[in-house]
């Protein structure tokens, strides 16, 4: 945070062409404020030369909430010596208030979190004040009760762990459990996932770079509580809220899977970008485990233009569907050889990458112009038709409307071939899978998500990545039969 306050922190580039940062402006003290009909984003971060932003950040812990104010007098951010003695205090003096904590309401759909909060601000005032004081925050933090476990364990709650832990709407919350580990939230809306992975690997890095044992303060400055006023419709609310989270929870599944065989390196010796392969692994790992082919959604980056998010790549090329076709001995006549199919499937794949980060894709194009039609049907003027084919059952099957099957994207390389932080978020679909990954010299590592209850199958899925990552490596190393 204070690199990007001093606007020290490092510009990122990719394929020599360098980003827009202001995603990095955005990340910290941000909000996405409840309304009705629609939410707000709001964002209260400054630049050191833009003024003065807010300093501190929100404790949870046992669901009590404490505002820690992380400058010292001269402006300074604490010593961790000072702010390891605060952390000890909230939690030496947060008796169990999980039960009604505040924090639980977030959790609900957006129109009934924007009426209950209306509710907070109307029982009193200093609901409002507390509420100032979560939404202007740099970031919220929970000091866990348990153990985080080991990493399937960990990554199947990570995102809905428990109702009290996070305040949904901050861009940033940090959950720390008590083996070490830590599980972060971001909000989408609000900044691309790439730019908090990069922030954590930066932390991550510097942790495993210093051993730090604290030392004992006998002073320091006590933290404020934050506590709020209820009302009994609050109370019930608080009841409703847990009941529905855990719903939810029992219905979500993620799974982690560590390949070793192979990386970065073998794919540059081999001339292919490993983000390709890696793309045309999960497309296969589909058709063999539900004998069809799905639409994919995978993320171009458009920051080399101002501002600039996403744009979507359609993966599921007509090259991509001869080469698989072949490989799951489907075209038994095929006269082409499988080298050259998978060096097809990789070119197709990589001009459709390059198209979309040049601003050439039509899904953020047809979106807006969507978006925009809603808006001027809402007017008194006269009524326009949404197109025909952003309405028929075609368009939805391939992947139209957040319909995609396969959710993917990449997150990063690795420091050498240390794992570091791991993203991923639920599927898009309930039948379908989120697959984000990680990419290192000798190894990758992919999130696999889905949801209980339905077609997909997370075991059958994931053992069918790892079959197609060994399949495509004889494409890479010129030892194919085919």
């Amino acid at each position: 945070m204070f690199l990007v306050f001093s606007e020290k922190w490092p510009i990122t580039s990719s394929r020599g062409v360098t980003w827009d940062m202001v995603q990095f402006h955005q990340l910290f003290s941000s909000n996405r404020t409840p309304h009705r009909p629609n939410d707000s984003m709001d964002r209260f971060f400054k630049t050191k030369t833009e003024g003065v932003a807010p300093h501190h950040v929100i404790v949870n812990c046992n669901g009590v909430l404490w505002k820690v104010d992380i400058l010292n007098s001269n402006n300074e951010i604490k010593s961790a010596d000072e702010l390891y003695a605060i952390l000890k205090f909230i939690e030496s003096n947060s008796i169990d208030q999980k039960k009604y904590s505040v924090t639980k309401l977030t959790t609900t759909d957006r129109d009934t979190w924007a009426q209950n909060r209306d509710e907070l601000l109307r029982v009193s005032a200093r609901n409002l004040e507390n509420l100032h004081d979560i939404e202007t925050s740099i970031l919220f933090l929970t000091l866990a009760p348990g153990k985080a476990g080991d990493q399937s364990s960990f990554m199947k709650t990570v995102l809905l762990d428990e109702s009290w832990m996070t305040w949904q709407d901050k861009s940033v919350s940090l959950v720390i459990y008590q083996d070490g580990q830590v599980a972060t939230q971001g909000d989408h809306s609000n900044i691309d996932a790439i730019v908090l992975l990069q922030v954590g690997d930066y932390v991550a890095e510097r942790v495993r770079k210093e051993l730090w044992h604290p030392c004992k303060l006998e002073t320091f400055q006590t933290p404020l509580r934050l506590d709020f006023e209820l009302s009994e419709h609050l109370r019930n609310e608080l009841s409703l809220a847990d009941v529905s989270f855990y719903k939810n929870k029992r219905l979500y599944r993620a799974r982690p899977i560590h390949y070793s065989t192979y990386g970065n390196d073998l794919c540059r010796t081999a001339k292919v970008y490993t983000d390709t392969v890696i793309q045309i692994a999960l497309q296969l790992a589909y058709v063999r485990t539900h004998g069809m082919f799905a639409p994919i959604y995978e993320t171009a980056s458009t920051r080399k233009f101002y501002h600039g998010r996403t744009e979507t790549v359609r993966g599921c090329t007509p090259e991509f569907v001869r080469f698989a076709r072949l490989i799951l001995g489907e075209e038994k006549e095929e006269t082409t050889s499988a080298k050259v199919l998978f060096e097809e499937a990789i070119l197709a794949h990589n001009k459709l990458m390059a198209d979309c980060m040049d601003g050439n894709g039509f899904d953020r194009h047809l979106l807006g112009l969507k978006k925009t039609l809603e808006i001027m049907n809402k007017g008194c003027g006269p009524k326009w038709a949404v197109p025909e084919f952003l309405q028929n059952e075609t368009w939805r099957r391939l992947g139209g409307n957040g319909n995609f099957l396969l959710s993917t994207s990449f997150i990063g390389y690795m420091t050498g071939n240390q794992v570091g932080t791991i993203g991923y978020v639920a599927a898009m679909r309930a039948d379908g899978y989120g697959c984000f990954y990680r990419i290192g010299k000798d190894r990758i590592s992919v999130a696999v998500s889905d949801w209980a209850g339905t077609r997909s199958n997370i075991d059958a899925f994931s053992g069918n990545v790892v079959w197609a990552l060994d399949r495509l490596q004889e494409f890479m190393s010129g030892k194919s039969k085919m």
